[in-house]
């Protein structure tokens, strides 16, 4: 990077899945953009290409999403958005200062469910990853005693400070992901529940077009686990 600021707001996108959206910046904040494509180009973005570490391309995302305490570490906060979300008529350092006055970690609902086992079967039903993978996985947290209906994140809008604490708990996320599903939001409140880090769990939903700013869009490749 050609300047370290404080903030930061990144996505990734790898073996063209999305398309490049557009996002209206705000002074003083970085926007960085993890890609395998040199031939990608960006006026908001800066374009930084990266080898892909595994041939799934959205698992080659979910690297970048859940661990930038390895790849944003001059950083004192980041906001991550996936790459099918758009920015636009929102001053992102308000809503870094308004989500991050008193949590290390902010993100939103899930717009439907609250509990990851009824997540899980919605995975499955809809090929979200391998089957026997996310059984076993959910097995595994029914056994260790993760209770029914405890919340459910939504992680296409992460917003987190670059806290010890924090690194802790991307570090223990990307074990649970490297384990077992690609899924995150499977194992997003099972790792918050057994770190005992709190996070700010926000209304409103991209899918019911009512959080300010953003704007969801539709992938150019579908994540079906059985085209990669």
């Amino acid at each position: 990077m050609d300047s370290v600021k404080k903030k930061v707001v990144y996505t990734a996108i790898f073996k063209d899945r999305d398309e490049i959206q557009r996002v209206e910046k705000t002074e003083g904040v970085d926007y960085l953009l993890f890609t395998d494509n040199p031939t990608l180009r960006s006026d908001d973005f800066k374009i930084i290409v990266v080898p892909s570490i595994f041939d799934d391309p959205v698992r080659n995302a979910r690297f970048y999403k859940i661990l930038p305490n390895r790849i944003l570490a001059k950083y004192d906060c980041s906001l991550w958005i996936d790459a099918s979300i758009s920015i636009e008529g929102i001053d992102v350092n308000v809503l870094f200062d308004r989500y991050l006055k008193d949590f290390d970690i902010a993100l939103h609902k899930h717009p439907v469910r609250n509990c990851l086992y009824d997540e899980a079967e919605v995975c499955i039903r809809n090929n979200k990853d391998n089957p026997a993978i996310i059984r076993e996985q959910i097995e595994n947290y029914r056994l260790a005693g993760y209770p029914k209906q405890n919340g459910l994140a939504s992680c296409g809008i992460i917003y987190r400070r670059h806290t010890h604490k924090v690194s802790l708990f991307n570090e223990a996320w990307w074990k649970e992901i490297v384990a077992h599903s690609r899924r995150d939001q499977l194992s997003f409140n099972y790792v918050v529940r057994n770190s005992g880090h709190e996070y700010l769990a926000l209304d409103g939903h991209l899918r019911h077009k009512d959080v300010t700013g953003f704007k969801l869009h539709r992938h150019k490749k579908r994540s079906d686990f059985r085209n990669w």
